[in-house]
C-alpha cells in the first residue's frame, strides 16, 4: 500500500482528530479503494475486499479520532496494519470453520454466543467509559496498541512505575464494573447497550 506524503498525512490525522468531516470523507476517498485492492490481490474476492475495506476504513477512523496513532507521517502503514491483522482474523475464523461438519441447530447456537458476546462488550464499554480520560488512553494503549509501559511513559508523560499502576488500577475496576454490571443488568438493558455498542465501532 503506497504512502502519501508525509506532510499530507500528517495533516489529514490531524484533521480527522479535530472531528473534520471533509477529512474523514478525503480518507476514504484515499485509502478505501487500496485496501480493496489489497485484499482482492491476497484473496481474489470481491465482496470479502469490499466487506473488509468498510471495516478497516471504520477501524481506522475510530483510532484517529481517540488519537491512537503514535505515527501520523506513517498513516498509510498504519491502514496496511489493520487491513492486514482484520484479513488474518478473517483467514483464522475460516480455517476453524472447514475443521469439521456443524452439528444440527448450530446457527441458533452460534446466534445466541454472538448476542452474549455484543452484550459482554456493550458492558465493557460502559466500564471502559467510566475511566479518567489519562487511565483509559494508558488502557488502550496496552490492550489495542500492544504498547510496553515505556513506551506508553513517553506518549502520555508519566513515569512507567506510575503507568503500571494506572493501567493496574483501570483493570481492575474495568473487571470489577464488568462483573457487576453483567449481574445486575438484565436482558433488555443489555440487549440495549448491545445496540449501542454496534453504533459506536
Amino acid at each position: 500500500m503506497s504512502e502519501t506524503p508525509v506532510d499530507t498525512s500528517r495533516l489529514l490525522v490531524e484533521r480527522v482528530r479535530s472531528g473534520d468531516p471533509a477529512a474523514e470523507d478525503e480518507l476514504v476517498r484515499a485509502y478505501l479503494p487500496r485496501v480493496i485492492a489489497f485484499v482482492v490481490v491476497r484473496t481474489q474476492d470481491r465482496d470479502l475486499a469490499r466487506e473488509l475495506g468498510q471495516d478497516v476504513i471504520m477501524a481506522v477512523l475510530c483510532a484517529l479520532r481517540e488519537g491512537n496513532i503514535r505515527e501520523p507521517d506513517k498513516l498509510g502503514a498504519f491502514v496496511y496494519g489493520i487491513a492486514r491483522n482484520l484479513l488474518n482474523d478473517r483467514h483464522r475464523k475460516r480455517a476453524r470453520e472447514k475443521l469439521e461438519p456443524l452439528p444440527p441447530g448450530f446457527d441458533q447456537a452460534e446466534a445466541r454466543v454472538d448476542q452474549a458476546e455484543t452484550e459482554r462488550l456493550a458492558v465493557a464499554h460502559q466500564a471502559i467509559d467510566t475511566l479518567e480520560p489519562s487511565d483509559r488512553k494508558i488502557l488502550l494503549f496496552t490492550l489495542v496498541d500492544g504498547m510496553k509501559p515505556a513506551e506508553i511513559s513517553e506518549a502520555v508523560g508519566l513515569s512507567s512505575v506510575v503507568v503500571r499502576q494506572r493501567k493496574s488500577r483501570a483493570l481492575k475496576k474495568v473487571i470489577d464494573m464488568v462483573n457487576a454490571l453483567s449481574q445486575s443488568a438484565g436482558p433488555g438493558r443489555l440487549h440495549n447497550s448491545g445496540r449501542r455498542a454496534n453504533e459506536l465501532r
